[in-house]
């Protein structure tokens, strides 16, 4: 006619463990209730370590990953984690622009928690490569020389025929221009590691003098 009350040192706070589980208070006409302890057993929750996203330039080195937890409770932080969990991934300092996963492993926690891990993401992103064009002057009448390019900034072991596709350098002085000068602009081109940063050059025109160069006999 009346259900037991059960009763336990257990609570939503509580740790880990094992909590017994008390009876008492029932009323049954006509029966003898005898009362047999219980257990409740609170096993640890699940906690998901999780690298943050990042990024870095094409042949810089990793940054120092940063970890987000999922699954605190109870006000719980990540006070709680007495050894940070270890981030890797296979890219390093000369692997080629683009998106690499990042994972956690290791790592100790309080005992309310076990730890499980996601997966991240590092963005390496294109370096910026400067290209420039040598200078140049010639005389009325001549075409252009073929213009040099220049580049700073190249990363790892790379150089200038490690690029995809090198900027065209296009000036619109012919051999008909009169004396002057006339810019060199750097068009198109493109690498998967690298943003050309482009700067134009100035080829010169000069006046054509007239004189010949003379001949000279050199008497024995």
């Amino acid at each position: 006619t009346k259900k037991p009350t059960l009763l336990s040192d257990a609570s939503k706070t509580s740790d880990v463990g094992d909590y017994v589980i008390i009876e008492s208070d029932a009323i049954a006409e006509n029966n003898q209730i005898i009362y047999h302890q219980g257990i409740c057993h609170i096993s640890p929750r699940e906690l998901t370590a999780t690298p943050m996203a990042a990024s870095r330039k094409y042949g810089s080195n990793n940054p120092q990953f940063q970890i987000e937890y999922y699954g605190f409770v109870n006000g719980d932080n990540q006070s709680l984690v007495t050894t940070r969990p270890t981030v890797y991934t296979d890219a390093d300092k000369s692997s080629d622009a683009g998106t690499y996963a990042t994972y956690c492993k290791g790592g100790e926690i309080y005992k309310n928690y076990t730890l499980k891990y996601g997966t991240g993401a590092l963005t390496i992103e294109k370096a910026n490569l400067h290209v420039g064009v040598v200078n140049t002057t010639r005389a009325m009448g001549e075409i252009n020389p073929a213009f040099e390019l220049t580049f700073d900034g190249f990363k790892n072991d790379d150089d200038k025929f490690s690029l995809d596709e090198w900027p065209s350098a296009v000036c619109t002085a012919d051999a008909n221009s009169p004396a002057g000068q006339y810019p060199i602009e750097l068009q198109g081109g493109s690498d998967h590691n690298y943003n050309y940063v482009c700067s134009n050059g100035i080829p010169t025109v000069t006046e054509f003098s007239g004189i010949e160069s003379p001949e000279i006999d050199i008497a024995d």
